[in-house]
């Protein structure tokens, strides 16, 4: 080992062993029975691997790309969990060389490797895949102009959250100790859609054997409560602000994180910016007053307009193009019908209590026509918003039918209102909740997933 260590100081040996192989053979023949060897291998790796980034180097671009696939094939075949490692060396040595975004090696064989050493640390030892780099590698293959690889699947979903979720928990950790100002990257931003899929499909994740999914996600939502606690969100930008603290909401939801008064603060102070920031109408985003509020905002002009052009909410356009290109259409749209099976036949989905008075009947029901049509049409037309609002001031209490007193060019009720009214589930008394969980599975399905064409064929059965 000590010749090995001084033959490779000489800078021709040092590419010789890189693509030839060398270390690989190296530690098959001997190191998997020889430990006592351990500690120089990895020492003499270091050596033959640590070429300096400021000089250019001839490196055969094939024989690199046998060298990678002869790593991960072995790999697979033999779940060698320090050969992962040395893997991880060459390939942190191929992105300093600027060589990993030109090199075609087999993808589903890496991924293969990624799932191994993800099962096997994430929930003890997670710092031990930040210390491979294995978020900053994924990261660099997705991002290539020619990148193939998609998430197809829900386990795909749950390894790539997992690593980016570990990877924004150390970067904002470190943020809190002063060794780094906290920016959100176009990067950043990619990887906090990615989680926030994660959370917006929790229900389909089968929990006894990815156990460490939600104590890595809690981990990332606590990481970002310090930072908040320590650097007042304000400083970042509006559009920033938002795309975190929509993902910060999720998560709340979804991981039952009890909200300190301290983040009830910190929201407060963004919704009350967020009602007046000028690129929003103000009526699109209401908090208070939600179902009367909700309607005035799908029939609102200004995003009317805005659907009808863009097809794409305001602070969204560049999601599909540049953060969520890497994720199937089709797994999108059969993980969100799942989803959306998994709320309706939750137990406590309808419920056969009496509403305690006839205010709160209507507003359910109304909710419920609402939710009900806006899944069937992305914004309401004039009559549309005429009639909901009519249910408010004049319906009748007791049978929650239009009364004869109604205006009568209001009598003939819009189509989509005839379909929402018309759904069996009103007679079985959905509870506010479960309705509200079926709009934000509508919202995120349509407007920041997947696409607005999109919809529950048979919602209102």
């Amino acid at each position: 080992m000590d010749s090995l260590m001084i033959c490779a100081l000489h800078q021709p040996n040092k590419i010789l062993f890189i693509v030839e192989n060398a270390m690989f053979y190296f530690y098959n023949y001997f190191i998997v029975d020889m430990p006592d060897l351990a500690q120089k291998f990895w020492i003499l790796c270091e050596q033959i691997y640590g070429l300096d980034p400021r000089k250019t180097y001839t490196l055969s671009q094939h024989k690199l790309t046998i060298c990678l696939n002869q790593m991960t094939t072995a790999i697979c075949k033999t779940k060698e969990e320090d050969c992962s490692r040395l893997l991880m060396i060459y390939l942190n040595m191929l992105h300093r060389q600027r060589f990993l975004d030109e090199l075609k090696f087999n993808l589903d064989k890496f991924y293969t490797v990624t799932v191994l050493i993800v099962e096997l640390h994430a929930r003890k030892n997670s710092e031990y895949l930040l210390y491979l780099r294995f978020p900053k590698i994924w990261n660099i293959i997705l991002n290539r102009s020619e990148n193939v690889f998609k998430i197809d699947k829900i386990e795909k979903l749950i390894i790539f959250s997992t690593l980016f979720a570990l990877d924004i928990s150390s970067y904002l950790r470190k943020v809190s100790r002063g060794c780094s100002l906290f920016e959100v990257t176009q990067d950043k931003k990619k990887k906090l859609y990615i989680i926030y899929l994660a959370l917006a499909l929790f229900s389909r994740v089968d929990h006894f054997t990815y156990r460490w999914l939600r104590k890595v996600l809690t981990d990332l939502h606590e990481s970002f409560q310090k930072y908040f606690e320590i650097s007042p969100i304000e400083c970042l930008t509006f559009e920033t602000q938002f795309h975190i603290l929509q993902y910060y909401i999720k998560s709340f939801v979804t991981l039952r994180v009890e909200i300190s008064p301290f983040d009830d603060t910190v929201l407060n102070c963004f919704f009350e910016r967020l009602v007046t920031y000028q690129s929003l109408n103000s009526s699109t985003i209401m908090i208070t007053k939600f179902i009367f509020d909700l309607i005035l905002a799908l029939g609102d002009e200004t995003y009317t307009e805005k659907i009808k052009a863009d097809e794409r909410l305001y602070l969204y356009e560049d999601l599909k193009r540049c953060h969520l290109s890497l994720i199937d259409d089709d797994f999108i749209k059969n993980m969100f019908f799942k989803c959306r099976w998994d709320v309706i036949t939750r137990r406590n989905y309808f419920t056969n209590k009496e509403y305690d008075n006839s205010k709160c009947k209507i507003e359910n029901t109304i909710m419920q026509m609402a939710v009900l049509a806006f899944n069937e049409s992305n914004f309401f037309n004039e009559d549309e918003v005429t009639f909901y609002m009519s249910l408010f001031k004049v319906i009748d209490e007791t049978s929650l039918q239009v009364p004869s007193t109604i205006n009568p060019r209001l009598m003939s009720t819009p189509k989509s209102c005839q379909n929402s009214s018309q759904s069996k589930n009103l007679y079985l008394k959905p509870t506010f909740r479960e309705i509200f969980r079926v709009f934000i599975l509508i919202y995120e399905m349509k407007f920041i997933f997947g696409d607005m064409k999109l919809k529950f064929v048979d919602l209102n059965s």
